[in-house]
């Protein structure tokens, strides 16, 4: 009777653990989402494309910042080839990078571009970036 009672309690321990380990683990993901999320929002760069490009049928999708690397996912809605120009200014509007780039494409392709700036510039956190 004693072992039984044991194993038994034994296994509402164990039970009971594995309920509250759960829920913790769920909040702590929970946690870290939102945290994740609040960052996110308050380190994002904003990216803008010219009237200019977009009547030439440009859009832009995804990008992408490593160091002094802007990696630009670019949507062609007709056939171009063009020289484009990438701007850079902090927070405040001071301009701190410019790098130039050709970007081709034919009607409904699309492809990620890479802009490469001076290596001295590292592009920071709530930048406005302006392609034209």
């Amino acid at each position: 009777m004693k072992k039984t009672t044991t194993f038994i309690l034994a296994v509402l321990f164990l039970t009971s653990c594995h309920s509250t380990g759960k829920k913790v683990g769920e909040t702590g993901t929970e946690i870290v989402t939102s945290i994740k999320e609040g960052i996110d929002k308050n380190l994002e760069c904003t990216l803008e494309l010219s009237p200019a490009l977009q009547n030439k049928g440009l859009k832009t999708g995804k990008f992408i910042i490593s160091h002094n690397t802007l990696s630009v996912y670019f949507i062609f809605g007709t056939d171009l080839k063009d020289t484009v120009m990438a701007r850079i200014s902090d927070k405040y509007g001071q301009e701190y990078g410019r790098a130039t780039q050709v970007i081709a494409g034919k009607k409904n392709e699309a492809a990620f571009f890479d802009f490469v700036f001076d290596k001295r510039t590292d592009i920071e956190h709530k930048s406005k970036i302006i392609i034209e």
